[in-house]
Parts: structure tokens; sequence; C-alpha cells
């Protein structure tokens, strides 16, 4: 294994068990509705489809965790990449996206295993009726935003 690798997978699993109360226990799985509202990306409800930013997420008591997975840049939908020949997906930076919430938002914030080094980071963000606009920090591999209620 290379060393790079080594180090990716490291940064995987910290950030795995920094946020596993959000990412195993407990919720329920649900679809959300998350709209570009920009041409910087191109979204879509999980199961992924090649070309496009997958949606999947989970509904909490007081919270809804949204995972944003880029499936934009890649030429199979193969998960194993056998031969380590796939190239990094191209990393989509500040794209305004929109979510429809199921109640007045308290806070948003934002974390990623590609960015930061997983740390969270709160999200500026306006809401309008159940409409919440925000600008996505960036998006590599996997994003992970959390609406507060």
């Amino acid at each position: 294994m290379k060393s790079e690798l080594r180090q990716d997978l490291i940064r995987y699993y910290d950030f795995q068990v920094a946020y596993q109360n959000l990412l195993r226990d407990g919720g329920t799985f649900a679809s959300f509705e998350v709209r570009p509202a920009d041409e910087k990306i191109r979204i879509e409800k999980w199961p992924a489809s090649q070309g496009a930013v997958a949606v999947v997420g989970k509904r909490f008591t007081n919270r809804d965790v949204i995972h944003l997975l880029n499936f934009s840049d890649v030429n199979s939908m193969e998960w194993r990449d056998t031969n380590g020949t796939r190239k990094e997906p191209s990393t989509i930076v500040a794209a305004e996206i929109e979510i429809t919430g199921n109640s007045p938002v308290k806070n948003v914030w934002f974390a990623s295993p590609d960015v930061n080094g997983g740390v969270s980071g709160t999200l500026e963000f306006t809401q309008a009726g159940n409409k919440i606009m925000l600008t996505l920090p960036s998006l590599k591999y996997w994003d992970m935003i959390v609406l507060e209620y």
C-alpha cells in the first residue's frame, strides 16, 4: 500500500470515529431535497449515478445529516479500483446549494474527511420558509452537512 493511500485511509477512519454518532448511531435514513443554485454542481438523490453528486442522509430528533458523494468525474461506478488507476475527482469549490428543511434551522455545519483534517466548521446560510441556501466550501469525495433544528 502506498504511503499516500495509507494516510488517506487513516484520515477517513479518524473521520468515522469522530462523527460515529451521526454516521452509525440511530437516526432514520431519509430522502432530502438538495438542489444546485448555480452551475458548479449537478446533484441527484441516491442511488448514485455517474456524472453527478449523490445525496443520502439520516434524520435525527433535532438534526438532519446530509451526505454528498462526488461521482461527477468518474468513468466507472465500480467502488473498487483494483489497479489504482482511477483519477481523483475535480474538487467542486464554492457551489451554491438549496436544501429543503422540515422546520426552522438554528445552525448549519459542515465536515469532510477531505477538508481541514475532518474538523467541522459552521456554514453561513439564509432561510426563506423551509428553503435553506448555503455555499458548500468544497467537495472532493465526501462532505457531510448537518442542519440543527
